[in-house]
């Protein structure tokens, strides 16, 4: 679907709306200045899924790709955020949220002329999982290159088998994260150069000034992962957060087993490779 450079793309509001979108390709959106969100803009909703979309190319003053406001339950799986440009939240932007969940996601190539290039969090609970951010930017100087947090809550951001790398502060390579408030854990992930706030928990992970070089070819946004990368059955089935269990998908990106080989342990990211042999 094709926004045509004239509004959203897609526009959603109603506190009791219940909506899914699968298997769009969704470009083109570039609201008037006063309106948030270029490719999909929800001002409120009950439950909204978005699984297997493409969202790119689209731009906004705020939320250049999706920009989530006001959602009790909100999911983003299998799908894939890139190239989308706004002054602040260039990728995503989630705020004033009861939940949202990212799974099995690739969010990469997006601006922020501000904050937040690839996602803005101000949800109250939101998790990350097995999902790569990557190749973002935000502002020169400004802050949250891969993602920024603002929340006052305990349990604000789960970040689990996850890629954040590559991002940048202009053309600096520095912090992925930024914290702005509230408290975020960090399990088994691989991140460059690390955060600028310590998170709350921060259990075997990896920090690597070049976590780019565990995909094949990030060049050409292939994010699969190296045969020889330690990212390989380095993942877990299942982390605490706000009091519940988290648990991985059962597939991956593009369908296949989670985890692969059967009894081995996931891999981080979004695509599972096949020779694990944990």
């Amino acid at each position: 679907i094709d926004g045509s450079d004239n509004g959203p793309t897609i526009k959603i509001s109603g506190e009791n709306t219940r909506s899914l979108l699968t298997g769009l390709k969704i470009t083109g959106g570039v609201p008037a200045s006063e309106e948030r969100g270029g490719g999909i803009s929800i001002s409120s909703a009950d439950s909204i899924i978005i699984d297997r979309m493409e969202i790119t190319e689209n731009a906004a003053e705020v939320g250049g790709g999706v920009n989530a406001e006001n959602i009790d339950h909100l999911e983003i799986k299998n799908s894939k955020v890139y190239l989308n440009s706004a002054e602040f939240g260039g990728g995503l932007l989630l705020t004033g949220g009861e939940f949202a969940e990212i799974d099995n996601s690739l969010i990469y190539s997006n601006q922020a002329g501000t904050d937040g290039g690839g996602i803005s969090v101000n949800s109250d609970r939101t998790i990350l999982k097995n999902s790569v951010i990557a190749k973002n930017r935000s502002g020169d100087g400004r802050y949250g290159p891969g993602i920024l947090i603002e929340n006052s809550f305990a349990d604000t951001l789960l970040i689990m088998n996850s890629f954040i790398t590559d991002n940048l502060r202009g053309n600096v390579d520095q912090h992925q994260i930024f914290r702005n408030g509230g408290q975020y854990k960090v399990y088994n992930s691989i991140i460059d150069w690390g955060w600028d706030t310590q998170p709350h928990t921060d259990q075997d992970n990896f920090i690597f000034p070049n976590g780019s070089e565990h995909f094949k070819d990030i060049t050409n946004n292939d994010f699969s992962i190296e045969d020889l990368s330690p990212a390989i059955g380095a993942g877990l089935y299942s982390v605490p957060f706000a009091g519940k269990s988290v648990i991985v998908s059962p597939k991956d990106l593009y369908n296949n087993d989670r985890p692969s080989p059967q009894g081995s342990n996931p891999d981080i990211g979004a695509i599972e490779n096949e020779r694990s042999d944990n």
